[in-house]
C-alpha cells in the first residue's frame, strides 16, 4: 500500500518539480534567449534584426577564421551584406549569409567547418524560426522534378 501510494503520487510530483525548473530557466534566461554563440571556444556575438537576419561581429569570427580580410575588403567583397555603427571595430559586423557565400570559396579544412557550424546553428534555426526553411524545401524538391 505504501509504495502504490509514493508511486500514485510520487510521479507527479517529480514531473511539477521538473516542469517548474524548465519554466524558471526560460525566464532567467529570456534576455539572452538565441544569442549566446560560442564555437569551440571562441565565443561570437550575434544580432538578430527583424527581418531574420543575423549578423555577426566581424572581431569574433576574425579570431575563429585565420586570413578573413580586412572590414573595407569585406564591404567590397559583400555590398550589402556588411554594417558598420560609428568608427568601433566592435560594431563591424557581418550578415551570416554574406559570410558562408565568401567564406564556401575557402580550401582551409577549419574554415569549412565554421561555415558547418554556422549553417547548422545560425542560419537553419533563424530560417525555420521565420518559416523559410519549409518554403525553400518545397522549391527546392519541386526543381529536381
Amino acid at each position: 500500500m505504501r509504495y502504490l501510494l509514493s508511486r500514485l503520487i510520487g510521479a507527479p510530483v517529480i514531473a511539477m518539480c521538473l516542469w517548474l525548473w524548465q519554466r524558471l530557466r526560460e525566464r532567467a534566461y529570456a534576455d539572452t534567449d538565441g544569442r549566446h554563440y560560442q564555437y569551440r571556444t571562441n565565443p561570437i556575438d550575434i544580432v538578430e534584426v527583424a527581418s531574420g537576419e543575423r549578423w555577426l561581429r566581424v572581431s569574433d569570427v576574425r579570431r575563429t577564421v585565420a586570413g578573413l580580410p580586412e572590414f573595407r575588403r569585406l564591404q567590397a567583397l559583400c555590398p550589402g551584406g556588411t554594417h558598420s555603427e560609428g568608427r568601433s571595430r566592435a560594431e563591424e559586423r557581418i550578415e551570416a549569409r554574406a559570410l558562408v557565400g565568401l567564406l564556401r570559396q575557402a580550401q582551409d579544412e577549419q574554415t569549412l567547418r565554421f561555415v558547418r557550424w554556422l549553417e547548422r546553428e545560425v542560419i537553419f534555426p533563424a530560417d525555420k524560426k521565420a518559416g523559410k526553411a519549409v518554403r525553400d524545401a518545397v522549391v527546392h524538391s519541386r526543381s529536381r522534378e
